[in-house]
């Protein structure tokens, strides 16, 4: 997961440091110039009820780690039938909000695809 975000900023030319393991702070962070990604990543749960709790997790964490409003913020996940329910029903209103990005991971072949949903548009 990590290792599929890390790739994408680096191809766009970001420098990406990650937390790898039990490393306190944000898993991904990517910088280019004055931009900065702070990303919060989850792996494969293995019940659907552990993949809520990661979810919610990483909103928590992401939540905790908002203190630069010249940021983006996102999560990474893996791109399945749980995850892709879960932030459907997360409403409009908080992601637009909170400038919540989204990054669906999943197996291509041998590597990885890395989707972005962005934050809806403000009404």
């Amino acid at each position: 997961m990590k290792t599929a975000i890390r790739d994408r900023f680096e191809a766009q030319g970001f420098t990406v440091e990650i937390a790898w393991g039990r490393v306190r702070g944000i898993d991904v962070e990517a910088r280019r110039g004055d931009e900065r990604w702070a990303i919060e990543a989850k792996g494969e749960a293995a019940t659907d009820q552990m993949g809520g709790n990661y979810f919610l997790n990483a909103l928590g964490e992401l939540l905790q780690r908002m203190s630069d409003d010249r940021a983006r913020y996102a999560i990474a996940l893996p791109e399945n039938r749980r995850n892709l329910s879960l932030v459907e029903r997360f409403p409009d209103l908080a992601r637009r909000r909170l400038g919540l990005t989204i990054f669906f991971v999943r197996r291509d072949g041998s590597g990885y695809a890395v989707r972005e949903v962005a934050p809806p548009d403000a009404l």
